[in-house]
């Protein structure tokens, strides 16, 4: 949930996963504040960096996310995009978090392949490779999708883009924004692994660096 929305004001409290804290009583889990390479997209959100907390399924939450689910698809949108799902992977409320997760995106999976076959799914994949409980629990997340995409900054992601491309069998759009320079390295090392690109730009596309979008043009 984002935290300066109306929906965190309101129910932010109720809908918002608590997990462990070092004080003794159970806290929400924040998401992160820091900025990418991309911080024209960061620097004014509502006036404010962006931040927000997890959300947890098992509470009015899902009800809510289905909803706009299906607002988008009735208002003609071809696919939902999945943004930040991949924690938290525990609740001190709920244990039976990762299930309620999984149905939640399993009915949204449902939602969109009924509107239609041709209809999409695409996930947001980080690049560090899954480990652990909390990886598992993300491929399984992830292979509800029918395309990933990753985001990640400017180093050279391939081997852990390699691993998550052999556990899922996905392909993975490689999102670029930022400099030129790292729209340069992001288009080299989705060319080396052989997938596809996506661009966005915090600008119209008129307003934009023309040697950004030649380089698409020419990829």
């Amino acid at each position: 949930m984002d935290v300066s929305s109306d929906f965190y004001r309101f129910h932010g409290e109720a809908c918002a996963v608590r997990v462990p804290s070092v004080f003794g009583t159970p806290s929400k889990q924040w998401g992160f504040t820091s900025l990418p390479d991309g911080a024209p997209y960061w620097q004014d959100y509502r006036g404010t960096h962006l931040a927000w907390v997890y959300t947890d399924p098992a509470t009015a939450w899902k009800q809510y996310y289905l909803e706009q689910c299906e607002g988008l698809l009735e208002s003609g949108f071809d696919g939902i995009y999945i943004d930040q799902y991949q924690q938290p992977t525990q609740s001190v409320e709920h244990p039976d978090l990762n299930t309620r997760m999984m149905e939640m995106l399993t009915e949204m999976r449902g939602m969109v392949k009924a509107t239609s076959p041709e209809h999409v799914i695409c996930a947001n994949v980080m690049s560090a490779p899954p480990r652990g409980e909390a990886g598992e629990e993300f491929v399984k997340r992830t292979l509800v999708a029918d395309y990933a995409l990753t985001e990640s900054a400017d180093d050279d992601v391939s081997g852990s883009l390699n691993v998550w491309i052999e556990r899922t069998g996905l392909s993975f759009f490689f999102l670029s924004h930022g400099t030129f320079e790292s729209h340069q390295r992001k288009v080299a090392i989705a060319h080396n692994l052989g997938q596809p690109l996506c661009l966005l730009m915090p600008t119209p596309l008129d307003e934009a660096d023309p040697r950004i979008l030649q380089l698409y043009e020419t990829s």
